[in-house]
């Protein structure tokens, strides 16, 4: 006959797992503020110390409401039971005991509540390791702590940093900057104040909406799975090549942030509903969901990206995929060269045709379409249309569609030789007619079949290649791949 035991974690062992959650730097930190911000806190500072240029100490202080004693025993606790609701950046009652583990071997919290006295709380990895045990101080700061905060708030101070991915402090302080000014966008422009080392983080907006030229394309809220969820899709305005790769608007940077109670917890996402493309580089957009969807969201504790389940992805591809689809028509037709301009690759295109049952083609998305039905469930017949029907002994065969089409697009001199697509069964590659490859190649070749057919068909071969091996995982290898490719053959071209 069995009975209940405790089946107790070993301390030593899963400490270090919870180490390597999946935390960055900057997620880590983002996750520390949310307890800031959840407290009530209007201004954070954070603090790198330093020594020869590389951060040793990271200091985290706010002017929340502070914490007395149970809620501080509480906030270094794994599953902590503070008192949260779903407005709330915070949730899972893991945020700061895990974000400071993903910096640091030892955290130190110092808190004044009003009308409390001031409270400390440590932590250190190596203690837990050493007893074995889920163990941390507790208790009243000593004097000169206690004069650290003047007031209220909480300091949150993370030493013995092991986790950093680059520890030199300008590297750091500029990558902060960047990402929780993304981050906590909506937070800052509603009067909340982020400063590193005492300079201030200015708003980061993905979207460019203070731009008179940027065009807000739609911003509606839907009723999705019982909820509402926002979606805005943006179009930032007309810039030079050189512009865009100033502000880092490419195909890597292509897709939608994700903003959970206001705050972004991801960037960039595609969620596989498109391929990532030059004619979609000047679209973004943003969709806003509340912390009560988390689990359709597929957002766990670190609140570092989302894994979207089935019914999500299937209510949000039917919201995004036709407005990113419109986007690319509109874009295609602003880019498209003079029709009168253009070169007839007609051979190629029948070649490649002809040979598509030998070749490796991408592969094609079908839609699943279900079966009409009678109101009984049964199977509806579809009627016919005697003159759509084929007489018995017609030899009338459907024209053969192209399994290739060339076409032209302006890119500017900077950007790729090409852009592949797969449109159904059909591969389009879309040649950058500013390239100075174009010019020596195609347009200089253009009534000298062979060589153009040629040219045509180790494109057609690349442009295969790129879209049966990229994938969200791997968007950025090849796109660097690319990127160098476009830039040696431009250098050594002109």
């Amino acid at each position: 006959m069995t009975k209940l035991v405790k089946n107790l974690p070993n301390a030593g062992k899963l400490i270090h797992s919870l180490r390597n959650v999946g935390y960055d730097n900057a997620a880590a930190i983002a996750d520390i503020i949310d307890n800031s911000f959840d407290a009530g806190a209007k201004n954070v500072d954070i603090s790198l110390l330093t020594k020869d240029q590389k951060v040793h100490t990271i200091v985290i202080t706010d002017d929340g409401s502070g914490m007395d004693n149970d809620t501080l025993d509480e906030a270094l606790k794994l599953g902590s039971e503070t008192e949260r609701d779903e407005t709330d950046l915070g949730k899972y009652g893991m945020g700061l005991c895990t974000a400071s583990l993903a910096l640091g071997r030892r955290v130190e919290v110092l808190t004044l509540a009003d009308g409390g006295p001031c409270l400390i709380s440590w932590q250190d990895v190596d203690l837990i390791e050493e007893e074995n045990d889920f163990v941390k101080h507790l208790g009243v700061a000593d004097t000169a702590h206690a004069e650290s905060i003047k007031d209220h708030g909480t300091i949150v101070t993370i030493t013995k940093l092991d986790k950093l991915t680059n520890a030199n402090s300008p590297t750091m302080k500029g990558r902060l900057r960047r990402e929780l000014g993304r981050m906590f966008r909506y937070f800052l422009i509603s009067g909340r104040s982020i400063t590193v080392n005492g300079e201030k983080i200015e708003i980061e907006d993905p979207l460019w909406l203070n731009n008179a030229q940027t065009h807000v394309y739609s911003d509606e809220t839907y009723d999705v799975l019982g909820d509402k969820v926002r979606v805005r899709i943006a179009l930032l305005p007309p810039m030079s090549i050189e512009a865009m790769e100033e502000n880092h608007l490419n195909v890597r940077t292509q897709g939608f942030s994700i903003l959970r109670n206001q705050r972004e917890i991801a960037s960039g996402q595609t969620f596989d509903m498109w391929r990532r493309h030059g004619e979609l580089n000047r679209m973004r957009g943003e969709i806003f969901f509340p912390a009560s969807m988390d689990e359709l969201m597929g957002v766990n504790f670190a609140k570092q990206g989302v894994n979207l389940s089935q019914a999500m992805f299937d209510a949000l591809q039917k919201i995004i995929a036709p407005q990113v689809e419109s986007i690319r028509k509109l874009t295609r037709k602003m880019l498209s060269t003079d029709p009168a301009d253009r070169v007839k690759h007609e051979d190629a295109q029948k070649i490649i045709s002809s040979k598509a049952k030998l070749l490796i083609t991408p592969p094609v998305a079908k839609e699943r379409r279900a079966s009409p039905t009678n109101p009984d469930g049964s199977k509806r017949q579809q009627p016919t249309d005697p003159k759509r029907t084929r007489k018995p002994g017609s030899n009338h065969q459907p024209a053969r569609a192209l399994n290739c089409e060339f076409e032209e697009a302006h890119y500017g001199t900077s950007g790729p030789i090409f852009e592949p697509d797969q449109r159904g069964k059909t591969t389009v590659v879309t040649y950058n007619v500013d390239h100075p490859f174009y010019e020596r190649f195609i347009r200089e070749y253009r009534d000298e079949k062979h060589v153009l057919t040629g040219v045509d068909f180790l494109i057609y071969a690349l442009a295969t290649a790129e879209l049966n091996v990229t994938r969200d995982s791997n968007q950025e290898l090849v796109t660097n791949m690319k990127s160098i490719m476009s830039a040696n053959l431009r250098t050594l071209l002109t």
